[in-house]
């Protein structure tokens, strides 16, 4: 039985700072990662990929970062305007 602890403990000692270390390095969520940066519409009619202007008002378009899946949604939408 002592021998069993005596691995176990061993074990936790050599795993557990390696397995806080992963932890540590990975990014808390996917949304900070997983960012782009989208062109859109002041008046929010048109959202696209590259700078210009809004084919429905005229107005140039705002450089505006989100997260990528809010992103394709946007210029999802955009097409459908």
């Amino acid at each position: 039985m002592k021998k069993i602890i005596m691995l176990l403990t061993i074990a936790a000692l050599v795993f557990a700072p390696a397995a806080f270390a992963a932890e540590a390095a990975m990014p808390m969520g996917h949304e900070q990662t997983d960012r782009v940066t989208v062109y859109q519409c002041p008046m929010d009619h048109y959202t696209a990929e590259k700078a210009g202007t809004c084919p429905l008002c005229g107005m140039n378009l705002e450089a505006k970062e989100m997260p990528m899946a809010e992103a394709h949604k946007a210029m999802e939408d955009s097409k459908t305007k």
